[in-house]
């Protein structure tokens, strides 16, 4: 709290100015101020030499544009090039910027490299060009918090100039997004028929006679043309040269509309919005040259009579969400639908690549912020949302609200005296920082870019705070622990650590401890401080720190025996090939009905009409590999699955085979052991290291708890499976982690060379994907 009260007489309580706790009661109370937070920097200068910095993957569809550039901070002037860069990219290296379009689908694994007087940094880094964009969470700007409908073009260039000057570009942020208020303005002397009322059922539907009147007013009034494409207005003189300006500075524009015939934006007068016009308005955003939409819900509840039905929830989605992904420009696609309708479990589905997961977060200007994240906390705490987060699919708990901000009087334009400092103590920034990338969220600036203070500028520059968010795994914390206001937060990240947040949602600077036992952890851990940016010790069991009021401390948990595992390694993705076109089933065989592809991916169906009674398999006809390496993404859509990969297998009648199987299921028993096919059945357990000798002979040592590597796995959410096979040694991974292990050397039943194949298994009704299946010979 920022005041509190005492009596003259019979005055009983605690003062504690350091953590501005104030116990008091009494009669006669006189108002005491609370003295104010010191805004602390924590976050190092980065040092002169180079350093690469932001996002380790990207991903981009076949034949688009291609733009992205590296973040490196250092003293300038800095040289940059890259290694193995795909034909049709090519790098600027003054700038960094790599552009072009890449035509051939697959995974490129590169090295950015980076030179200055001082030194040179080298960082790997993959580009996968498929399907799926927003591979990590988007990070950049938006207008709405600080601008509100006062947008233009002005305000857009500066904001990208900002992000440069700023060198938050250094960092990789990239976005500089425009929310309502570009396009022509209906103004508030608007017709009757604009908005229906409300009534005591609900929002009164638009009639067709008020549709057809609304389009009509819409041509009239400038705000489409003849053809229905929306028109910007004279603040925004011309799109194309604004995108251009943007995309010189190695940025990229996003711009927002919603699926209603207006959109939000009211009270200083309304825009049109999309509605009958989806094709023309996308087509219109790609011309421009915008790649990132905003598609806001308001006012299509007047345009839905089942409303309240989920299909209804998703059709607006659903149809420009197919439109988007048939244009020849890639558009992050995000849904701000504020989480009505569990949009996390179906969000992806209808095309989105991030999704409000509630009503827009809000600040107060007057005493207390009214909610200090408690939706945010309360909502994700429940963990269930997480298993809907990963690459390409993330949930958006709205933006950060740093530095000046709109006071929120929307009748005066910001720069009359409507804007204030973000209510936020320092502390309550370092949480909502720190909160954002545990959450794997998309981080989305959405205050005045152009005034950040050093304090703000060292809150979003904070690299190995950025890494937690930007990891390639894509891992969304779970809430491993709460006693009262206190709280841990846990994330698995991709090199094996582990990002964890000690929280302190009450008052005072109680101590909070994250046990081992919680993380999934055991043994010495080194725990390193991420804001500061330095190891704090090595410490067995737990560890715990004194959090202030509102606070957080932020920590990276790794063994003290091992190193992090790089991200990519370009040595073991080189030499791979592709198996699988993403297109169709071209050199796949399979029992007819049961394989098809979908939205890229090999895709095997079971339906309770005709259920499987038998193990079917899809059958690789490329070969038979002996020693290799075979690296695939799985997932089931279904509840109910059981699958596998199949490798070193000899085909059997009626498309059976007899061979080594790595397991995947939904339930938590099989994904990650060693079976074999009509032969031994279970080889290993998750978990076991199995060697057999000539004799079938078997010795089992155990390497991992095998509940503590399901824990690595996704049930719902894509999961990368790898096998190494090389002699009678055989490892399996799931999301880089070691799952099993075999040598096997047994007489007449170990197999050194065979086919490759995928699995329906016997079951309830089910489905399967494989993509991005690829093999290295060894």
């Amino acid at each position: 709290m920022r005041t509190a009260t005492f009596s003259r007489r019979h005055c009983v309580g605690v003062i504690l100015l350091s953590s501005m706790v104030f116990t008091l009661f009494g009669e006669t109370p006189l108002v005491v101020s609370a003295p104010r937070e010191e805004a602390v920097i924590l976050t190092p200068k980065p040092p002169a030499t180079p350093r690469i910095n932001g996002a380790r993957i990207f991903g981009v569809r076949p034949g688009h544009p291609f733009l992205f550039t590296i973040p490196a901070t250092g003293q300038r002037p800095m040289t940059f090039a890259v290694d193995d860069l795909p034909e049709g990219l090519k790098v600027d290296p003054q700038t960094g910027r790599i552009t072009g379009s890449i035509k051939e689908r697959g995974e490129y694994v590169v090295v950015f490299r980076a030179k200055n007087a001082l030194g040179q940094a080298e960082r790997q880094f993959k580009i996968v060009c498929g399907d799926t964009l927003a591979l990590t969470p988007p990070m950049g700007w938006n207008s709405w918090y600080i601008w509100e409908q006062w947008v233009s073009d002005k305000v857009m260039r500066d904001a990208a100039d900002a992000m440069v000057s700023t060198g938050m570009i250094n960092h990789g942020w990239t976005y500089v997004n425009s929310d309502d208020g570009w396009a022509v303005c209906m103004g508030l002397n608007r017709p009757t028929f604009a908005y229906p009322p409300h009534t005591s059922q609900g929002a009164q539907l638009y009639s067709d006679n008020d549709i057809k009147a609304l389009n009509d007013y819409f041509y009239r009034k400038g705000m489409r043309d003849r053809q229905g494409n929306v028109n910007p207005g004279k603040h925004f003189p011309d799109m194309k040269a604004l995108t251009d300006y943007i995309h010189s500075k190695g940025l990229k524009a996003g711009i927002y509309s919603g699926p209603g015939p207006l959109t939000c934006g009211g009270r200083a007068g309304a825009y049109a919005g999309a509605y009958q016009h989806e094709e023309q308005y996308a087509r219109r955003f790609a011309e421009w040259g915008f790649d990132f939409l905003k598609y806001d819900y308001c006012e299509y509840h007047h345009i839905a009579p089942d409303r309240y039905e989920l299909a209804a929830r998703q059709k607006p989605y659903r149809k420009m969400g197919g439109i988007l992904q048939k244009l020849d420009r890639d558009i992050v696609f995000n849904l701000c639908q504020y989480g009505v309708g569990d949009v996390w479990k179906w969000g992806a589905e209808v095309g989105g690549h991030s999704w409000r997961t509630a009503g827009d977060l809000g600040a107060t200007f007057e005493g207390i912020p009214a909610t200090m994240f408690r939706e945010v906390f309360d909502l994700y705490g429940r963990n269930e949302l997480q298993k809907y987060c990963g690459p390409g699919a993330w949930n958006d708990p709205d933006y950060l609200m740093l530095g000046y901000l709109s006071h929120g009087n929307w009748a005066t334009a910001p720069g009359k005296g409507a804007i204030a400092p973000t209510p936020f103590s320092p502390n309550e920034q370092y949480t909502h920082v720190s909160l954002w990338c545990l959450l794997a969220a998309p981080l989305i600036l959405s205050g005045d870019i152009t005034r950040l203070d050093d304090f703000t500028l060292s809150l979003l520059t904070n690299d190995e705070v950025i890494e937690v968010d930007q990891d390639p795994l894509g891992r969304s914390a779970l809430r491993v622990a709460k006693q009262g206001d206190l709280e841990v937060w846990a994330k698995d990240m991709e090199d094996g650590s582990k990002a964890v947040g000690l929280f302190n949602r009450g008052e005072g600077e109680p101590e909070v401890t994250a046990k081992w036992s919680d993380l999934g952890l055991s043994g010495k851990q080194i725990v390193r401080d991420l804001w500061r940016q330095k190891d704090i010790g090595t410490f067995d069991k737990q560890f715990s720190a004194p959090v202030g009021r509102h606070g957080v401390v932020l920590v990276r948990i790794r063994p003290a025996n091992a190193n992090p595992r790089p991200s990519v390694a370009p040595e073991a993705e080189k030499g791979f090939t592709p198996i699988f076109n993403g297109k169709d089933l071209t050199g796949w065989q399979g029992e007819p009905g049961y394989w098809s592809v979908e939205d890229g991916a090999i895709t095997g169906v079971t339906t309770a009409e005709e259920p499987l009674d038998h193990p079917t398999y899809l059958f690789w006809r490329g070969g038979k590999p002996a020693d290799f390496v075979l690296r695939a993404s799985y997932r089931f859509v279904t509840p109910a699955g059981n699958s596998g990969i199949n490798f070193r297998s000899r085909e059997l009648p009626n498309w059976d085979i007899k061979g080594y199987q790595a397991d995947m299921e939904t339930g938590p028993n099989y994904s990650g052991i060693f079976y074999e096919c009509n032969q031994r059945a279970i080889m290993a357990q998750r978990g076991q290291k199995v060697e057999i000798d000539e004799d079938g002979k078997r010795t089992v040592t155990s390497f991992a708890d095998p509940a503590e590597l399901q824990k690595h796995i996704k049930t719902d959410g894509w999961n990368e499976y790898e096998i190494i096979a090389r002699g009678p040694e055989i490892i399996l991974k799931i999301n880089g982690v070691a799952t099993s292990h075999v040598i096997d050397r047994e007489r007449g039943k170990s197999s050194a060379e065979g086919l490759i194949s995928l699995q329906l298994h016997p079951g309830p009704p089910m489905k399967v994907q494989f993509k991005n299946i690829r093999v290295k010979s060894l």
